[in-house]
């Protein structure tokens, strides 16, 4: 539904793990979080019929 919330969390094993981002911005071991909310629910886009 529109305006419904979810936080996903995702393990240090199961993202950037013991190396960390190149770039230093996600250090090593570190857990992801991320909040996501659905703003719209469109409607689905109809492809051209194959003749």
């Amino acid at each position: 539904r529109e305006g419904d919330r979810w936080e996903v969390v995702i393990p240090s094993h199961l993202a950037y793990g013991a190396s960390g981002t190149p770039y230093g911005n996600i250090g090593p071991n570190e857990t992801l979080v991320f909040t996501i909310e659905l703003v719209e629910v469109m409607d689905p886009v109809k492809k051209p019929e194959v003749k």
